[in-house]
């Protein structure tokens, strides 16, 4: 966060949000080109599943779980590649016909995880676990 806030090449370009309701959020998506998440370690990836929830493209980290939330649904960056990261944000950007053709995909073939679906997910796994200790 410091280097973000203090380097002259990113102090006036980025803007960290925080706090932010739904409805904000959900503005902030619809109204963007893409969204990018290029984390080094997420649990589940709750920003992918927002954006594509909405229609919305998301560039996401080919680390840990990310995958597994859009599967082959969005491009991949590896978040320690800053080069490569660059030329396929700037391709997409360069590009908004290929966004609106994988936007496409997206609302085809998405499916968003309800609540009531992870929360069956999870007692069917304890009920598993349960199961296999005794």
């Amino acid at each position: 966060m410091h280097l973000i806030t203090t380097d002259p090449d990113t102090k006036d370009k980025i803007i960290i949000l925080s706090n932010i309701g739904d409805e904000v959020r959900d503005q902030i998506i619809d109204s963007s080109l893409f969204t990018v998440y290029p984390s080094f370690y997420e649990g589940w990836g709750l920003p992918i599943a927002e954006s594509l929830s909405r229609g919305k493209l998301c560039i996401a980290s080919n680390t840990t779980s990310m995958p597994e939330i859009a599967e082959n649904l969005i491009p991949y960056i590896n978040p320690y590649d800053i080069e490569s990261s660059f030329k396929e944000i700037l391709y997409l950007i360069q590009n908004p016909q290929v966004v609106l053709e994988l936007e496409d995909k997206i609302h085809r073939s998405y499916q968003t995880t309800t609540w009531k679906k992870t929360t069956e997910e999870i007692c069917k796994k304890i009920g598993d676990l349960f199961e296999n200790s005794h």
